[in-house]
Formats: C-alpha cells, structure tokens, sequence
C-alpha cells in the first residue's frame, strides 16, 4: 500500500483493515523506514545545532575549539544512529512476541501478517512523534513550555491509547480472533510494564532508604 493511504487508514480503521491485503515483511518495512528517514531528516539539523550551541558554552569555559564541536557533533549522530537501530531490532522482537502469543490464541495468518499491523497500527504515534520535535524545541520558550507540559502528557496517553486500539482492532480482523483474543498481547505487555515499573521503584526506594 501507498504511504499516505496508510496514514489515511489508519483514522478509518474498519474500511482500512477490512481491505488490507496481506503484504511480506518487505512493504510494512519499507513503510517504517519511510518514518524513520523522515524522523532523522527532523533530528540531525536539531542535533546539529544543539551540539554547536552547547559546545560554544563548553569551549568558552574548557577552550576545546573546533575539535570540541565536531566531537559533540559526532555523539549526537551516534546516539541518533544507535537509537534507530535499537528501534529496529525492538520492532522485530516485539512483534516476533507478540506473534507468539497470537499463534497460542488461534491466530491463522503468518508472522508478516502480525508485523505489518503492528507497524501500520504505529502511524499515529509515528506522527504525533513528528509534530512533537520542533514542539519540544519551541516549549524552551518561558511560559510556552508551562503550556506544553500540560497539554503532552494527556495527548500522548490518547495516542498511546488509538494505537493500541488500531493494533487489537487490526489483530481481530487480521488474524480472525475475537477482540479479547487480539487484545491479549497488549495486555500482557501492559501487566509486564507495570510490574517493571513497580519493580523500578521499589529499587529507588530501596537503594535511597540504603544511603541514610
């Protein structure tokens, strides 16, 4: 499928996966990759000159010079480089997860079937992240970051919320499972981030309590 039908599709859910044909690994690729250009075409000139303005400040107080900007240059590319790849391999492994508990639920379609939903579920997300980069940039502005602040939070829960809806709905007609069925993976996701997250605090508290 073309690359704006699918953004289309996916605030028409119902028509979009009704008709999604089945695709190999290669088209929903393709289509991650598409967003991750343009995601990297967003960041770099940010990181740019970010890492020129901080390295200003650096070499002001230390008198590192060029070589101090080309170095802080260099970090920003490497941590944006190695942040793709580590997406990359997660997005893999999640949906490789996420089609093993589908096939232990009655899933009838492949693995390509499981990642090409899990992908095309993620364009909301994928544009919210977009339009939130120059957004994050402008929120450094007094009064204007208060206001950004406010309005994130409860905006990014709503996407985070649409695409797991997109994702259980696409699952459903995808795979021919019930809702519930399509809907177990998300929720085993969701069981295990929450006893990660408990888990990450009492660590906190743990370790703090252990330095008094």
């Amino acid at each position: 499928m073309k690359f704006f039908e699918i953004i289309k599709g996916s605030f028409k859910p119902k028509t979009f996966f009704s008709t999604l044909p089945d695709e190999n690994i290669g088209q929903p690729l393709l289509y991650y990759l598409i967003w991750s250009s343009i995601f990297a075409a967003i960041t770099i000139p940010i990181a740019i000159i970010g890492s020129l303005l901080f390295s200003s400040v650096i070499s002001s107080i230390f008198g590192f010079g060029e070589i101090g900007a080309g170095i802080f240059i260099l970090l920003s590319l490497a941590v944006i480089a190695a942040y793709f790849i580590v997406v990359t391999i997660a997005l893999f492994a999640v949906s490789g997860i996420y089609h093993l508990i589908l096939k232990m639920t009655g899933a009838k379609k492949t693995f390509a079937k499981t990642f090409q939903i899990i992908v095309y579920s993620y364009t909301p997300n994928a544009l919210y992240g977009i339009i939130s980069i120059p957004l994050v940039v402008i929120s450094l502005i007094p009064f204007v970051g208060i206001i950004f602040s406010m309005l994130s939070f409860p905006l990014s829960l709503a996407v985070m919320g649409y695409g797991i809806f997109l994702r259980v709905y696409g699952f459903a007609k995808g795979h021919k499972l019930s809702y519930l069925k399509a809907a177990i993976p998300d929720i085993v996701a969701l069981i295990v981030g929450a006893i990660l997250t408990v888990a990450y605090f009492v660590f906190i508290i743990v370790m703090v309590s252990q330095s008094y």
